[in-house]
């Protein structure tokens, strides 16, 4: 493998990439989508009429729960809560997932209650959140690229690197041609700090192979670069 000029290439510092920011985005812009869209397909395949009363009624109880933490949630994620701001919206969150935890709302609060504890350093926690949702075989297809990579990233964050790597690749195989392009990165960059650099350097060519342009595919050059690789000449 050819040796670059570090200096010359390299455009930014060393880091490693984080999951609350683009998945708490996707869960507020989808949150009423995937509400709407779960609840239908659940209720259609339920036939008697007093189950499907009885659904209806928690899918809604756990949508207006799910609603008024919402601005709390809100705050926190665009970092203007405070301490005692955080942890109200972290209870709320998670008094969301005890009692409505199997419907759609449920789901996205545990989703946002890991993003929360992910972002605020307690890895255990959100590994057991986002494993919660990684594991349900009721979690909606939307959510479930977004939980393994969570779980990826709290696993990785312990330094739990294989666990890690196994959980991106799974959501990988879940996610969309688009998604998983982001993912790809994701995986490089946990086989980079698991030491695997000949695993890491062909994730990132491969990504690089797949979609050249954009930011996934600058931060994998970058990457490149930082390990030595000239990231525009193919391996001999």
């Amino acid at each position: 493998m050819a040796k670059v000029d570090r200096k010359k290439l390299l455009k930014k510092p060393d880091e490693f990439l984080t999951l609350s920011d683009k998945a708490i985005q996707w869960a507020r812009a989808n949150m009423r989508t995937l509400i709407i869209v779960v609840s239908a397909l659940v209720l259609a395949v339920v036939c008697a009429l007093g189950i499907q009363a009885y659904l209806r009624y928690r899918t809604a109880q756990g949508a207006n729960a799910l609603a008024q933490v919402f601005p709390m949630y809100q705050r926190a994620v665009l970092g203007q809560a405070s301490k005692q701001e955080m942890a109200g919206a972290m209870q709320g969150l998670a008094q969301v997932v005890e009692k409505y935890g199997a419907t759609p709302s449920g789901m996205q609060a545990r989703l946002a209650l890991a993003g929360l504890q992910y972002s605020t350093g307690q890895y255990a926690e959100a590994e057991l959140n986002f494993a919660e949702l990684a594991e349900d075989p009721g979690t909606p297809a939307q959510l479930l690229p977004l939980a393994l990579r969570g779980l990826g990233q709290s696993l990785a964050a312990q330094k739990k690197y294989p666990q890690a790597a196994q959980a991106i690749r799974r959501a990988i195989e879940a996610a969309g041609p688009q998604t998983a392009i982001l993912l790809k990165l994701d995986l490089g960059l946990v086989l980079e700090a698991a030491g695997d650099k000949k695993a890491a350097i062909a994730t990132y060519r491969e990504l690089l192979k797949a979609s050249p342009d954009g930011a996934a595919a600058k931060e994998a050059t970058n990457r490149l670069v930082a390990m030595g690789i000239d990231p525009h000449r193919e391996p001999r």
